[in-house]
């Protein structure tokens, strides 16, 4: 999870600007579009790696294991994807940069909003470098996201449903319609409302979701449409009791993921079910 006190080193800081100026020098070369790269420090200047694949999802998923794969002699890392961003219901392209340095539990998401060449427009740059979130980081040792082990432990709202079809593209897409800033690096989607107030929203599928969803429907109206649930999104948080005090964040969020999945939501932390269509 975050830590609120964190903040970006000058080596994070110089990393990151260094992988955003390849990005955008990339997209203004080829108009919007470009595969993911790893950015590490070097003598002189950073070195980095692009990362092709069938499909840009695994193109992600290279990236993020070569970062966590690293030699221990390499301090530091950045990620770099093309992906969106959206500010108070402005959605723009932008360059996000993931950084982190060794033995530092977080990493920093970094943007640069810009807009596309078109018929009447020049390509731009909107706005300065923004640092727009925490994210776990991925070297070994760091604290993680959510592991299978941490379910027990860890509070939640799970989104529990049956579609092959939902990915974390569609999750992303449901979340644009609001106007909190929801940005996706990864696996992990955030949705914030003020600088404090964050969600987590990532995907899991499997065997151990199906038993996972048919005990928590075990002696509930709901045990048959569970009983067929071998997917959920897990919204997760740093404080529960910040989340709740301000919960509209969180209703919205279940709302508009459980509409869009036909799924049913579960608080892990109250037991309560969480239904958005009768």
């Amino acid at each position: 999870m975050s830590d609120p006190e964190a903040e970006p080193s000058d080596l994070i800081v110089d990393l990151a600007f260094a992988a955003l100026e390849v990005g955008i020098s990339t997209v203004r070369a080829t108009n919007g579009g470009m595969h993911p790269f790893l950015m590490t420090p070097g003598d002189e200047k950073p070195a980095y790696t692009r990362f092709v694949g069938d499909s840009l999802d695994n193109c992600i998923r290279l990236v993020q294991e070569s970062a966590s794969q690293l030699p221990p002699e390499v301090d530091a890392y950045a990620i770099a994807i093309d992906g969106y961003l959206t500010t108070e219901g402005e959605k723009l392209d932008a360059v996000l940069v993931e950084a982190a340095e060794r033995d530092e539990p977080v990493g920093f998401v970094f943007a640069q909003r810009y807009r596309p060449a078109s018929e009447d427009r020049e390509f731009e740059v909107v706005g300065r470098p923004m640092l727009v979130q925490q994210v776990p980081s991925r070297f070994p040792g760091a604290a993680g996201g959510i592991e299978e082990e941490d379910e027990d432990r860890v509070e939640a709202c799970l989104i529990l449903f049956h579609d092959p079809g939902f990915d974390l593209d569609k999750a992303f897409a449901a979340l644009q319609k609001s106007w909190f800033q929801t940005t996706r690096t990864g696996d992990v989607i955030t949705v914030r409302k003020k600088q404090r107030l964050t969600l987590y929203v990532r995907l899991a599928r499997g065997e151990h979701v199906r038993e996972s969803a048919i005990a928590i429907g075990e002696g509930t109206p709901y045990a048959e449409r569970l009983r067929e649930c071998d997917a959920r999104l897990e919204i997760t948080f740093d404080d529960l009791d910040e989340i709740l005090d301000e919960s509209n964040l969180l209703i919205d969020v279940q709302h508009a993921l459980g509409e869009a999945t036909h799924g049913i939501g579960y608080n892990t932390w109250n037991g309560n079910f969480v239904l958005t269509e009768e």
